[in-house]
């Protein structure tokens, strides 16, 4: 490693041991959001709030198809063309 790269990870070790730390400030902070119930468990939307998200996902699913479905090609398009090499044709036994 070069100098600099020492420096940088000696730096980075310093900056991860004083992240580590208590002080009275952050048992301060981590003792109030005890207070309030911590972090939440599962989910905190109630059932209403889901079916509406929900309706308004397949309201927009079917938005967006009807939108593809006007984008479409028509009839009246250009046929598409196979893509690769043309195979070759079998000789008939006729022929």
């Amino acid at each position: 490693m070069s100098e600099e790269q020492e420096e940088a990870e000696t730096i980075r070790k310093a900056m991860s041991l004083i992240g580590q730390r208590t002080s009275e400030r952050k048992t301060a902070a981590a003792k109030a959001n005890g207070a309030r119930g911590g972090r939440p468990k599962g989910s905190t939307q109630t059932e209403e709030t889901r079916a509406k998200l929900r309706q308004s996902q397949l309201d927009r699913r079917e938005r967006e198809r009807a939108e593809r479905a006007a984008l479409a090609p028509t009839a009246d398009a250009e046929p598409k063309r196979p893509r690769g090499r043309p195979r070759k044709q079998k000789e008939s036994i006729d022929g």
